[in-house]
């Protein structure tokens, strides 16, 4: 009888002991997958200061996995009109066991189709908290919701949501290229060392999958843009006596950079911008 709540005992003790150790969902870094690529929406979040105040946001977010890692980056439209930029990385550990999201080491509680909690220690407005991370998606749509509880706390705070949509090619190119409209001043030195060499750079259209406008006193032939990276992507060629100029470049957290090469002349040039003027 004795062994026999001896074999018991010891296979309840093993039985808890295998689920406690299954009950960490381990992860991989492609199970995030269904985040890449671009997306448009809100992001209301909870002031810091009064843990009441509501603020809502216009914000666009693109992920990218490369080399085991989800690359994000995120762009705000403050209250003002001003955007503000930002990027970040989402990391899994060897072990599969946690997630660095937002910063914070986390590990999936729950995992499902469409929805995944990640729930950890953390800081939350100089305080320890727990965190919980809850993402919920569709094909076309992915909410982020942040919810915190304070160490003295009972209650959960919601910290922050995103609400998006994944945005389409069409609608990523007018977004984009409205950002690119207008009139960029250019330094085209050819080294830090030397004088800043200003010079105006126009983009004035896209129509016909054309784009147009002016570098260096002469008018674009052959602009091409790309965007399906979540930025604008552009090449055009522009001629003088002697031959072609081949030009291509991106905008980036609201300044622009590219090259020139010329092979008649043997010679190629980084540029960028130094501000965008004001019409």
């Amino acid at each position: 009888m004795k062994n026999a709540i001896l074999v018991l005992t010891l296979m309840l003790y093993f039985t808890s002991f295998s689920i406690g150790q299954n009950s960490i969902i381990e992860q991989n870094i492609q199970d995030f997958s269904f985040m890449q690529g671009n997306w448009i929406g809100t992001l209301a979040y909870t002031d810091y200061q009064d843990d009441k105040t509501q603020v809502q946001l216009k914000t666009t977010k693109s992920y990218m996995i490369l080399d085991k890692k989800l690359f994000t980056q995120t762009t705000y439209i403050e209250p003002n009109g001003v955007p503000v930029y930002n990027k970040g990385q989402i990391l899994v550990t060897k072990k599969g066991d946690k997630i660095n999201f937002d910063g914070e080491m986390l590990a999936v509680s729950e995992k499902k189709d469409g929805r995944i909690v990640l729930t950890g220690m953390g800081q939350d407005n100089d305080k320890k908290s727990v965190i919980r991370e809850t993402i919920e998606y569709a094909t076309d749509k992915m909410t982020i919701t942040k919810a915190v509880k304070y160490e003295d706390s009972n209650d959960f705070l919601l910290r922050h949501q995103y609400l998006f949509q994944r945005e389409s090619t069409d609608s990523i190119r007018q977004r984009l290229l409205a950002t690119a409209f207008g009139t960029w001043e250019l330094d085209l030195r050819p080294s830090p060392e030397a004088q800043p060499y200003l010079k105006d750079f126009i983009i004035s259209s896209f129509a016909d999958g054309k784009l147009s406008g002016v570098f260096y006193g002469n008018s674009f032939t052959n602009g091409k843009i790309h965007v399906a990276w979540g930025k604008l992507y552009f090449s055009f060629t522009t001629a003088d006596n002697s031959g072609t100029y081949f030009h291509s470049g991106y905008i980036d957290e609201g300044r622009l950079y590219g090259t020139s090469y010329s092979e008649a002349r043997d010679f190629m040039i980084p540029w960028f911008s130094t501000r965008k003027k004001q019409v």
